[in-house]
Protein backbone atom coordinates (compact mmCIF):
# COMPACT_ATOMS: atom_id res chain seq x y z
CA UNK A 1 0.00 0.00 0.00
CA UNK A 2 2.82 2.08 0.10
CA UNK A 3 2.01 5.54 -2.03
CA UNK A 4 5.41 6.87 -2.22
CA UNK A 5 8.85 5.74 -1.00
CA UNK A 6 10.45 7.62 1.74
CA UNK A 7 13.99 6.31 0.39
CA UNK A 8 16.76 9.40 0.40
CA UNK A 9 17.87 7.69 -3.41
CA UNK A 10 14.07 9.24 -4.43
CA UNK A 11 14.36 12.05 -3.17
CA UNK A 12 12.60 14.57 -5.62
CA UNK A 13 10.40 11.68 -7.20
CA UNK A 14 6.87 12.91 -8.33
CA UNK A 15 5.72 10.13 -6.08
CA UNK A 16 2.31 11.70 -4.83
CA UNK A 17 -0.79 11.95 -6.96
CA UNK A 18 -0.67 15.66 -6.51
CA UNK A 19 2.94 15.42 -7.05
CA UNK A 20 2.90 13.53 -10.41
CA UNK A 21 0.41 16.76 -10.71
CA UNK A 22 2.67 19.46 -10.00
CA UNK A 23 5.56 17.83 -11.92
CA UNK A 24 3.50 18.16 -15.17
CA UNK A 25 2.73 21.51 -14.70
CA UNK A 26 6.01 22.29 -14.48
CA UNK A 27 6.90 20.96 -17.31
CA UNK A 28 4.03 22.39 -19.08
CA UNK A 29 5.30 26.14 -18.08
CA UNK A 30 8.93 25.30 -18.79
CA UNK A 31 7.30 24.80 -22.55
CA UNK A 32 5.17 27.51 -22.38
CA UNK A 33 7.69 30.05 -21.44
CA UNK A 34 10.21 28.40 -24.14
CA UNK A 35 8.10 29.52 -26.62
CA UNK A 36 7.00 32.96 -25.30
CA UNK A 37 11.28 33.20 -25.75
CA UNK A 38 11.35 31.89 -29.20
CA UNK A 39 8.70 34.48 -30.24
CA UNK A 40 10.00 36.80 -32.66
CA UNK A 41 6.65 39.23 -32.58
CA UNK A 42 7.23 40.50 -29.09
CA UNK A 43 9.67 42.62 -27.24
CA UNK A 44 11.92 41.71 -24.32
CA UNK A 45 9.41 42.95 -22.06
CA UNK A 46 6.26 41.71 -23.74
CA UNK A 47 8.14 38.11 -23.29
CA UNK A 48 9.07 38.62 -19.60
CA UNK A 49 5.59 40.05 -18.77
CA UNK A 50 3.98 37.21 -20.54
CA UNK A 51 6.52 34.64 -18.75
CA UNK A 52 5.71 36.84 -15.21
CA UNK A 53 2.17 35.93 -15.73
CA UNK A 54 2.90 31.82 -16.09
CA UNK A 55 4.97 31.85 -14.05
CA UNK A 56 2.55 33.46 -11.11
CA UNK A 57 -0.26 30.88 -12.67
CA UNK A 58 1.78 28.12 -12.34
CA UNK A 59 2.55 29.25 -8.66
CA UNK A 60 -0.62 29.47 -7.20
CA UNK A 61 -1.58 26.05 -9.02
CA UNK A 62 1.75 24.02 -7.19
CA UNK A 63 0.35 25.93 -3.85
CA UNK A 64 -3.27 24.43 -4.51
CA UNK A 65 -1.81 21.31 -5.12
CA UNK A 66 0.51 21.26 -2.02
CA UNK A 67 -2.67 22.24 0.17
CA UNK A 68 -4.79 19.54 -1.34
CA UNK A 69 -1.75 16.67 -0.96
CA UNK A 70 -1.66 17.81 2.62
CA UNK A 71 -5.40 17.75 3.23
CA UNK A 72 -5.96 14.36 1.67
CA UNK A 73 -3.23 12.73 3.76
CA UNK A 74 -4.68 14.25 7.29
CA UNK A 75 -8.01 12.80 5.73
CA UNK A 76 -6.89 9.70 4.88
CA UNK A 77 -5.14 8.99 8.31
CA UNK A 78 -8.09 10.35 10.21
CA UNK A 79 -10.30 7.81 8.20
CA UNK A 80 -7.85 5.25 9.23
CA UNK A 81 -8.05 5.97 12.71
CA UNK A 82 -11.58 6.05 12.68
CA UNK A 83 -11.96 2.66 11.12
CA UNK A 84 -9.03 1.10 13.16
CA UNK A 85 -10.12 2.38 16.70
CA UNK A 86 -13.74 2.31 16.55
CA UNK A 87 -13.93 6.36 16.99
CA UNK A 88 -17.22 7.73 16.74
CA UNK A 89 -17.92 10.71 13.95
CA UNK A 90 -19.78 12.41 15.93
CA UNK A 91 -19.97 13.26 20.13
CA UNK A 92 -21.51 10.77 22.45
CA UNK A 93 -23.53 11.53 25.13
CA UNK A 94 -25.77 9.89 28.20
CA UNK A 95 -23.95 6.62 29.10
CA UNK A 96 -21.96 6.38 26.18
CA UNK A 97 -20.10 9.52 26.85
CA UNK A 98 -19.31 8.07 30.46
CA UNK A 99 -18.33 4.86 28.91
CA UNK A 100 -16.21 6.60 26.89
CA UNK A 101 -14.46 8.85 29.76
CA UNK A 102 -14.05 6.11 32.08
CA UNK A 103 -12.42 4.02 29.24
CA UNK A 104 -9.94 6.23 28.59
CA UNK A 105 -9.08 6.97 32.03
CA UNK A 106 -8.59 3.73 33.08
CA UNK A 107 -6.11 3.22 29.72
CA UNK A 108 -4.32 6.20 31.00
CA UNK A 109 -3.21 4.86 34.10
CA UNK A 110 -1.23 1.63 32.01
CA UNK A 111 1.60 1.41 32.50
CA UNK A 112 3.28 -1.63 30.71
CA UNK A 113 2.28 -3.59 27.67
CA UNK A 114 1.44 -6.98 29.91
CA UNK A 115 -1.02 -4.72 31.84
CA UNK A 116 -2.70 -3.11 28.47
CA UNK A 117 -3.05 -6.53 27.23
CA UNK A 118 -4.47 -7.99 30.13
CA UNK A 119 -6.93 -5.14 29.89
CA UNK A 120 -7.66 -5.67 26.57
CA UNK A 121 -8.50 -9.01 26.96
CA UNK A 122 -10.82 -8.29 29.58
CA UNK A 123 -12.66 -5.72 27.16
CA UNK A 124 -12.66 -7.76 24.47
CA UNK A 125 -14.23 -11.61 25.86
CA UNK A 126 -16.77 -8.93 27.64
CA UNK A 127 -17.32 -7.19 24.56
CA UNK A 128 -16.73 -3.25 25.80
CA UNK A 129 -15.70 -1.70 22.97
CA UNK A 130 -15.49 1.69 24.45
CA UNK A 131 -11.97 0.05 26.69
CA UNK A 132 -10.70 -1.90 23.98
CA UNK A 133 -11.00 1.01 21.44
CA UNK A 134 -8.73 3.22 24.56
CA UNK A 135 -6.57 0.90 25.20
CA UNK A 136 -5.77 0.43 21.54
CA UNK A 137 -4.77 3.81 21.61
CA UNK A 138 -2.95 3.51 24.53
CA UNK A 139 -0.91 1.20 22.73
CA UNK A 140 -0.63 2.95 19.03
CA UNK A 141 0.60 5.79 21.25
CA UNK A 142 3.55 4.39 23.31
CA UNK A 143 4.46 1.83 20.58
CA UNK A 144 2.91 -1.30 22.05
CA UNK A 145 2.70 -3.38 18.78
CA UNK A 146 2.37 -6.79 20.81
CA UNK A 147 -1.24 -5.32 22.21
CA UNK A 148 -2.09 -3.83 19.01
CA UNK A 149 -2.00 -6.82 17.21
CA UNK A 150 -4.06 -8.81 19.99
CA UNK A 151 -6.72 -5.74 19.11
CA UNK A 152 -6.43 -6.11 15.23
CA UNK A 153 -6.65 -9.71 15.65
CA UNK A 154 -8.07 -11.49 12.48
CA UNK A 155 -10.05 -8.08 11.61
CA UNK A 156 -8.64 -7.69 7.76
CA UNK A 157 -10.66 -3.82 8.09
CA UNK A 158 -8.49 -3.21 11.30
CA UNK A 159 -5.20 -4.34 9.92
CA UNK A 160 -6.12 -2.25 6.75
CA UNK A 161 -6.39 0.66 8.72
CA UNK A 162 -3.36 0.26 10.63
CA UNK A 163 -1.34 -0.45 7.81
CA UNK A 164 -2.16 3.18 6.19
CA UNK A 165 -1.15 4.48 9.46
CA UNK A 166 1.87 2.73 10.07
CA UNK A 167 2.80 4.10 6.26
CA UNK A 168 1.99 7.32 7.19
CA UNK A 169 4.13 7.66 10.39
CA UNK A 170 7.09 6.00 8.32
CA UNK A 171 6.70 8.41 5.99
CA UNK A 172 4.77 11.70 5.93
CA UNK A 173 6.70 14.16 7.32
CA UNK A 174 10.59 12.65 6.89
CA UNK A 175 13.06 14.57 6.12
CA UNK A 176 13.14 13.00 2.30
CA UNK A 177 9.74 13.62 1.89
CA UNK A 178 9.99 16.87 3.02
CA UNK A 179 12.99 17.86 0.59
CA UNK A 180 10.59 16.17 -1.92
CA UNK A 181 7.79 18.15 -1.32
CA UNK A 182 9.91 21.71 -1.58
CA UNK A 183 11.57 20.45 -4.93
CA UNK A 184 7.83 19.45 -6.59
CA UNK A 185 5.37 22.24 -4.84
CA UNK A 186 7.79 25.12 -5.02
CA UNK A 187 8.43 25.38 -8.73
CA UNK A 188 11.56 27.44 -10.25
CA UNK A 189 11.95 31.04 -10.93
CA UNK A 190 12.20 32.06 -14.97
CA UNK A 191 15.21 34.06 -14.94
CA UNK A 192 12.95 37.57 -16.34
CA UNK A 193 11.71 37.39 -12.87
CA UNK A 194 14.04 36.21 -11.00
CA UNK A 195 15.00 38.40 -8.02
CA UNK A 196 11.86 40.95 -8.67
CA UNK A 197 9.89 41.45 -5.62
CA UNK A 198 6.59 39.77 -5.59
CA UNK A 199 4.97 43.09 -6.11
CA UNK A 200 7.21 43.94 -9.21
CA UNK A 201 6.47 40.64 -10.68
CA UNK A 202 2.37 40.88 -10.18
CA UNK A 203 3.22 44.23 -11.92
CA UNK A 204 4.94 43.07 -14.73
CA UNK A 205 2.16 40.24 -15.17
CA UNK A 206 -0.90 42.41 -15.78
CA UNK A 207 0.77 44.05 -18.33
CA UNK A 208 0.39 40.38 -20.19
CA UNK A 209 -0.75 40.62 -23.45
CA UNK A 210 -0.54 44.43 -23.56
CA UNK A 211 3.04 44.68 -24.24
CA UNK A 212 4.39 43.62 -27.84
Amino acid sequence: MAEFASNNANVGAANTPERVAAARLRTTAEQQCAATRARTDLSDLGKAADIAATHLGVKAKLTDLAQSEQDRRAADRNAAETALFGLPRSPLSGADAVSQRDAADRAAALATPDSAAALLDRAQRGNDQHLASAVAQRAAQDGWRGVLAQYVGDNQGKQDALDVISEHKATVGTTADKLTRDMIFRGGTPPEVKGMSPQKVKALADQSGLIE
